[in-house]
């Protein structure tokens, strides 16, 4: 067996040595490199992450902001929706004594309706007589005092003419237009020349004597042309 001399000995473990530790060295470099990218690695998604985490966290601030306008909206729309609702119910109870009250108005505006037919029909009837006794008046008074009659029946008036009244002109018209109210009494809408008739007018709407209505307008249209003193009979 031969022996190694000490120097070399001591030599081949210095190399060795040194080559563990260049070797140790190189690996903690490396293991120093790699720590490095894992940090980075780590400190990138530590960032991506916190980032995420704050976008959330915006994103659930802003959603509670709209949500909490939301339903301040939607609170205030509830009161209003039960306002409504208050106002309808209390419109609901008040429906049965309006129905009522709507019904006995009805019933009563049901019988002046009746009422005002019955008068219709009365006064029609009324009328019709009074017509038949104020045209043999007329026919009377147009055969023996120059009067003449023009009827408007849609106007419920008639227009009458007289002549041969004035001395000095016997041609020359006098006229009044007589027209019947709804309640069955007289108005004169015209007269030509105009005379004070309203007395003679007042009589005849309680009287109702055509004849002597007819008369009496005769007379005053011959004292306003000063022939009071003409004889004048009927």
């Amino acid at each position: 067996m031969q022996h190694q001399h000490p120097h070399a000995r001591t030599h081949e473990m210095v190399r060795e040595m040194r080559t563990s530790v260049e070797r140790f060295v190189s690996d903690g470099k490396e293991n120093v490199s790699l720590a490095r990218r894992e940090h980075a690695e780590a400190q990138a998604d530590f960032e991506k992450k916190l980032s995420t985490v704050k976008h959330q966290k915006k994103k659930l601030i802003a959603t509670s902001d709209m949500s909490a306008r939301e339903q301040d909206r939607e609170q205030r729309q509830l009161k209003v929706l039960e306002k409504e609702l208050q106002v309808l119910k209390k419109q609901q109870e008040s429906l049965p004594k309006d129905l009522e009250k709507l019904k006995r108005e009805a019933k009563n505006h049901e019988r002046t309706l009746q009422k005002l037919r019955s008068l219709v029909s009365t006064k029609k009837t009324m009328s019709n007589i009074r017509t038949t006794e104020l045209r043999k008046a007329i026919k009377m008074y147009e055969e023996n005092l120059s009067l003449t009659i023009e009827e408007e029946e849609e106007k419920d008036e008639a227009r009458f003419v007289f002549t041969m009244i004035d001395p000095k002109a016997r041609g020359n018209e006098f006229y009044f237009v007589l027209r019947e109210n709804l309640d069955a009494d007289h108005q004169i809408r015209e007269c030509e020349p105009m005379v004070a008739y309203q007395p003679l007018l007042e009589v005849f709407n309680q009287d109702k004597n055509y004849t002597k209505f007819m008369a009496g307008m005769r007379k005053l249209f011959q004292k306003s042309c000063q022939t009071s003193d003409i004889p004048f009979k009927l």
